[in-house]
């Protein structure tokens, strides 16, 4: 079903899709088990191999974690790839090894943020504020964590508070998409009696004000990787909530990262990369 609607998308709307210089694929966890993901790129990557248009995928990331007949069809899609850009070093790994490509890994493409929109960065000693960005109670923390409710989710959550509460004057809970608003509301009620410093909820509003609130933040505790990384490039410490992969590969590779500086170049470096790349039709 999904492969048909792919199909019938693409036909419809990309009968001149020859006049494209090249054809840019991005999207974080694309090479996971996630069936619309899979019918996706094996889809175009097939309809652009047709049509001679080159085919680059930047900034994905991706697991093993899924049927051996998806696995068939990302190394078939893979395959017809012109570059793969992949987000991190395990994924790297896994093109090699399982789906017998080169790729090429820059860091996420969110790490360059501040070299494209310069920010004044509040000094470190004089922020107070612990930000949490709590990602929705769903199946997959409740698998992860062995939970049976989201108040379980909840104490979870406030123990990693907990431990990162000393200098703190200010906790703000907020989300970075509309779908955990709901939740990050229900975690502010949970919390707001039990602590004797302010609490703060800030509902969902636009990116602006998100990075607003961690030029104030010494902490920040999220399950949405992005929201981490802007933390990181604005001089906060992180902690993931890790009920995926991709977090535990991400806490592993920037929890104790010395030089972020160095990571936003590359980051950079990646978009320039790209850019190099398609001029020169590779």
């Amino acid at each position: 079903i999904f492969d048909i609607a792919n199909k019938r998308y693409i036909s419809k709307n990309f009968k001149n899709i020859k006049t494209f210089d090249a054809v840019i694929i991005g999207g974080g966890e694309l090479i996971y088990g996630h069936r619309g993901f899979n019918s996706s790129l094996f889809i175009w990557s097939k309809f652009l191999s047709k049509k001679n248009v080159p085919l680059y995928l930047y900034g994905v990331s991706g697991d093993t974690k899924m049927k051996k007949n998806r696995m068939k069809r990302y190394k078939k899609a893979l395959a017809l790839c012109t570059k793969v850009i992949v987000r991190d070093k395990n994924t790297q790994e896994i093109c090699k090894k399982v789906y017998g490509i080169d790729s090429i890994y820059k860091p996420d493409v969110v790490f360059s943020y501040n070299l494209v929109n310069k920010i004044d960065r509040i000094e470190e000693g004089n922020r107070n504020v612990l930000l949490c960005v709590p990602i929705r109670y769903n199946t997959k923390i409740k698998e992860k964590f062995n939970f049976d409710n989201e108040n379980e989710y909840f104490d979870y959550l406030k123990n990693i508070i907990d431990k990162e509460i000393k200098g703190i004057r200010n906790i703000y809970v907020t989300s970075t998409t509309f779908n955990d608003d709901e939740s990050s509301k229900r975690f502010y009620d949970y919390i707001s009696d039990k602590y004797t410093i302010d609490i703060h909820y800030e509902k969902y509003s636009c990116l602006e004000n998100y990075i607003k609130l961690l030029n104030m933040s010494r902490v920040v505790v999220s399950g949405r990787m992005h929201a981490m990384i802007l933390g990181l490039i604005n001089g906060c410490k992180i902690e993931p909530i890790e009920f995926k992969e991709k977090l535990e590969v991400f806490k592993e590779e920037f929890y104790n990262i010395k030089d972020i500086a160095k990571v936003e170049n590359e980051a950079f470096e990646g978009l320039e990369l790209l850019e190099c790349y398609i001029d020169k039709k590779e």
